[in-house]
């Protein structure tokens, strides 16, 4: 179930919602689980994508991501576009 949703949603909102079920199902209150899941998520996010460049999955979040870029790249452009010397 992870592999099929980790394209879809990504790394950093699968990873604590698995972590955080799967500790829940070991007996540990939701809360507790919960906020182990975000910081041992982080951690491990940290410790891949940072630290051994190890791509993961962006899914939701790479969306976002590159849209935001497409707006940096398309607000360059009209500039570029505004101050050329023919204008």
């Amino acid at each position: 179930a992870y592999i099929l949703w980790a394209d879809a949603l990504g790394f950093l909102l699968l990873a604590p919602l698995v972590l955080a079920a799967w500790l829940w199902a070991l007996g540990l209150r939701p809360l507790p689980a919960a906020a182990l899941a975000i910081v041992a998520s982080l951690v491990i996010w940290f410790a891949f994508y940072k630290l051994l460049r190890v791509p993961l999955p962006w899914g939701v979040l790479g969306v976002v991501r590159l849209l935001k870029a497409e707006r940096r790249w398309t607000l360059l452009t009209a500039f570029g576009m505004v101050f050329a010397w023919q204008t």
